[in-house]
């Protein structure tokens, strides 16, 4: 409620129905259009959109919700003090691990543009068998 600037009722309905996770498709569309005008607090917005960035390119999971725990990181004096590549980096190494394990995942959760530039920079036979050039 405090960081959305959003009554009881309304962050009551962005959760999930175990209470302790936010449905990001709600948040979307809550949150999806900016209205225009002057004295516009933004604040809310923008934190919307760092939570959904965060579950789709730095933190993925496999569902549609996430938890409520990373807003209070997304404040404007706080968001660029943080190390979100190592952060995308440990989920990246993380999925793996989980995706070795046989039996346990059969999905890898990352951003898979990230690991795709970083395979065709660190492994140049892959980028002779794509038919690239270094990036």
């Amino acid at each position: 409620m405090e960081h959305f600037k959003i009554n009881e009722e309304k962050a009551e309905s962005l959760m999930m129905n175990s209470g302790n996770s936010i449905d990001l498709s709600r948040l979307k569309f809550e949150f999806e259009m900016v209205p225009q005008g002057k004295n516009i607090d933004l604040d809310p917005y923008y934190k919307a959109y760092l939570l959904f960035l965060l579950r789709e390119v730095i933190l993925p999971n496999n569902n549609n919700s996430y938890s409520p725990m990373y807003i209070p990181l997304l404040g404007l004096n706080f968001v660029n003090h943080y190390a979100w590549g190592a952060v995308m980096l440990e989920n990246m190494k993380e999925s793996l691990e989980k995706v070795k394990k046989v039996g346990k995942f059969t999905s890898l959760c990352v951003f898979l543009y990230a690991l795709t530039v970083f395979a065709l920079e660190r492994f140049p036979c892959l980028r002779e068998r794509c038919g690239s050039s270094p990036l």
